[in-house]
């Protein structure tokens, strides 16, 4: 026996609860004998009452025992009685914690939740996606893996793999179904993509800033003026300042790589495709430029705008701007001339048209403006279609994805509408100034005004998640954001980043 009193004392406690038990099991058996209506037989009956004298003769170890024998009769694993497929249809209804409790019952049930199909179903429910070139990569690799009689054929660092596009592969994102055929970890992708969504809900982030490398050898903003505009894709960040500069950054490293050359005024907004080899940017100089990514300088100049260039968009073949001059232009891309590139001027706001967006799918254009309303057009036509009041103040920004509307106000507002109906769903307060700029996807919205916050929100519920504050509490003039982080920049010549997937694996999202 233990000389442990804690575990004496446990032992005691679970055996005095077990007399407890059968003292309750027996007043029952006692008052179902005396009850007329009793279903058991009187060989039943005569059965239990030498049941009940055996039990109150054997000390409480041996009750012990048959107790747990008893349990085994009265619960049964349902996991023993059905197919395999069926079980993991049935787990596959549990969230992740619920299933994470269930590994611990037993090995076999650990086993069964380790099958990748029950996390992958988890993964589609949530309504995340994966990147489906790094798929096709890892599923390519795995392939050769398979075929291959040695790793000598894979190039390895550490306990990584690079496959046969250079993407970093490494052993926990895959596993092996019992003929021993590699599979996605789909456990190891969905437990990394629920880590990185709770730190958008709980505003756990890495913030780092873009420098540059001065001549002392030291890193300093690249200019002491505003920086407009800021885009970015998977390897490359570019931005539009007062200095009439459009800058090109590794996203990796943060490091500026070379300027480009060609505005006379202030680069106040901008948009590139490198698959397209393009770089639009408009200005205060009234005009918009079109660069080639590769050669970096204009191939092409598109006049019309009499006052500041304040958004431009780039979808398919056409080119969308807007401008102070209470106009919106769309222009084609492939003119064989400047002169007849625009093919239609919007005219209807009464004050500056401080933002647009396209969305390819509907050939909408939306626009929003200081006379507080947004309107919406037809691509082909160039007429309006629709006039929404959206705010108390001049509108500053505007996002629109075909079926919603967000926009933000010098009402120190973020408002979501719907965009057939123009109904107001949500209003999202929390700014103490003007929102400057945003963004939305169907889990959030994020928002940067002039109070020097970015506001992180849900898109469903408008509860705010998380305020990211920059040191200087400089003046949000624009972001972009992904699943992965947040690109802003500022009146202070900042571009910073918060990244909310510091440490986690985020190869195939």
């Amino acid at each position: 026996m233990s000389d442990d009193p804690k575990t004496n004392y446990s032992k005691i406690e679970s055996q005095n609860e077990l007399g407890i038990k059968v003292s309750e099991q027996k007043d029952s058996f006692d008052n179902e004998k005396g009850n007329p209506s009793s279903s058991f037989t009187p060989l039943e009956s005569e059965k239990i009452d030498i049941i009940q004298h055996t039990l109150s003769e054997l000390p409480k170890e041996g009750i012990l025992l048959i107790y747990n024998y008893i349990q085994t009769l009265l619960f049964k694993d349902f996991t023993d009685f059905f197919p395999e497929e069926i079980i993991l249809r049935i787990f596959s209804y549990l969230g992740q914690n619920d299933l994470c409790r269930c590994k611990l019952m037993s090995r076999r049930w650990k086993r069964l939740l380790e099958d990748p199909s029950i996390w992958k179903t988890l993964f589609e429910r949530k309504g995340w996606q994966l990147n489906p070139k790094v798929v096709q990569e890892f599923e390519e690799w795995m392939r050769i893996k398979d075929q291959s009689l040695s790793e000598e054929t894979f190039i390895r660092i550490d306990e990584h793999f690079l496959g046969p596009h250079g993407t970093i592969f490494h052993d926990r994102q895959y596993v092996y179904d019992s003929q021993n055929r590699p599979l996605l970890n789909w456990a190891h992708i969905y437990k990394e993509c629920a880590r990185l969504e709770a730190n958008w809900r709980r505003g756990r982030f890495v913030l780092c800033e873009m420098q540059t490398p001065t001549r002392l050898g030291r890193f300093s903003r690249i200019s002491t003026d505003s920086v407009y505009c800021v885009q970015y894709d998977d390897d490359f960040v570019v931005s539009g300042s007062k200095d009439r500069l459009i800058s090109i950054w590794d996203i990796h490293a943060g490091a500026l790589l070379y300027f480009l050359h060609g505005h006379l005024g202030s680069v106040l907004c901008l948009q590139f495709d490198r698959e397209r080899d393009l770089i639009i940017s408009g200005s205060s100089d009234t005009s918009i430029l079109i660069w080639s990514w590769e050669r970096r300088c204009p191939i092409k100049s598109l006049t019309g705008h009499t006052d500041n260039v304040l958004g431009v968009v780039l979808s398919g073949n056409y080119i969308i701007s807007c401008s102070r001059d209470h106009t919106a232009r769309v222009w084609k891309l492939d003119a064989s001339s400047a002169e007849e590139s625009c093919i239609h001027v919007l005219r209807g706001h009464l004050a500056s048209v401080n933002s647009v967006q396209y969305n390819e799918s509907t050939g909408i254009i939306v626009t929003a403006s200081g006379d507080r309303t947004l309107r919406m057009w037809d691509v082909h036509s160039g007429q309006c279609l629709k006039i929404i009041h959206a705010h108390q103040r001049g509108i500053a920004c505007t996002q629109y994805n075909g079926k919603y509307i967000v926009s933000g106000s010098s009402d120190t507002t973020v408002r979501i509408f719907e965009a057939n109906s123009g109904k107001l769903l949500r209003i999202l307060q929390g700014h103490e100034d003007l929102i400057r700029t945003l963004e939305f996807d169907n889990e959030k919205v994020v928002s940067g005004g002039y109070d020097g916050t970015i506001r992180v929100w849900n898109f469903e519920t408008g509860e705010l998640y998380c305020v990211l504050h920059n040191d200087r509490r400089s003046r949000v003039f624009g972001l972009q954001c992904d699943h992965r982080r947040i690109i802003a920049c500022t009146h202070n010549s900042e571009i910073l980043v918060w990244r909310f997937d510091y440490g986690i694996d985020c190869t195939f999202f």
